[in-house]
């Protein structure tokens, strides 16, 4: 076990010597997580660990660029896993595609428009909806999980597994946005950079309490210098085409949920604000 708690250079130079000595192994971790460790290799010129035969991520989304960074600095793919503390449906990736392939044997899969019929259509969204087959303590049924996904079909092409497939999973819980200044809001994903810009950050958060305004937390990594905060707002300024203001912070730490999951953005707007 290593600590998602304590990602500190120090402490990832730790975790990876230890990695050597335990054989053939698989990461099973946050998304976030082992985005971190994968920026600390980049940074570092470390070598991936020599056992490592893959990558199981669970309970965060795994966005398009850190797939890519990950893959490339530890040389594996990553099987993107979705379930839930319920345990009423479980998904993962094949071997050939990262869509969902939901397991039938372990709940009864459903998705559901807002008029609670079936959503069987190729590119349509739905509620995922799932009763439970290993739960013998309480047993839920058709329980609405108030997440979110785009139906595919009805098996993999890739794989040939008939297994339901889906993509793109939302939780309605999480405010993953910036409201912008004239009340539109604008997801943190489009904010993502495709180059260098966070190379010396370890991680980062955004803040917001009021509309068009929002606050950059960063923790730097080694390294990190005051062409780093430019190079960042530079880079950044133009996504946010002045409706959004934008300050940045160096901070010690980014608390992270208590079960250890990043969260990218502080949203404290009400909702119907």
């Amino acid at each position: 076990y290593y600590s998602s708690f304590h990602m500190t250079d120090e402490n990832m130079g730790r975790y990876l010597d230890h990695m050597e000595t335990i054989g053939p192994f698989f990461l099973h971790v946050y998304p976030s997580t082992v985005v971190a460790l994968a920026k600390f290799i980049k940074r570092t010129g470390r070598k991936p660990p020599s056992g490592l035969r893959g990558i199981i991520s669970e309970s965060e989304i795994v966005y398009p660029d850190q797939r890519k960074l990950v893959q490339e600095a530890l040389g594996h793919r990553i099987f993107s896993c979705y379930g839930q503390s319920e345990k009423v449906v479980l998904a993962c990736g094949c071997e050939h595609s990262d869509d969902y392939h939901v397991w039938p044997t372990y709940g009864y899969f459903e998705l559901i428009d807002e008029d609670g019929n079936p959503v069987t259509t190729p590119g349509q969204r739905g509620e995922i909806v799932g009763t439970s087959f290993i739960n013998t303590v309480m047993p839920f049924i058709r329980y609405r999980t108030g997440d979110y996904a785009t139906y595919v079909a009805d098996h993999c092409e890739a794989c040939g597994r008939q297994h339901t497939i889906i993509r793109d999973i939302r939780g309605h819980r999480t405010q993953e946005y910036l409201v912008a200044r004239n009340g539109t809001q604008i997801p943190w994903v489009a904010m993502n950079m495709h180059d260098d810009t966070f190379v010396n950050v370890r991680q980062f958060q955004f803040y917001q309490d009021k509309p068009g305004e929002a606050e950059l937390r960063i923790v730097p990594a080694g390294g990190f210098a005051e062409a780093d905060r430019k190079r960042i707002l530079d880079g950044l300024a133009p996504k946010l085409d002045g409706q959004l203001t934008l300050r940045l912070k160096t901070v010690r730490e980014i608390k992270l949920s208590p079960r250890g999951k990043a969260i990218y953005v502080d949203q404290q707007i009400p909702q119907d604000a």
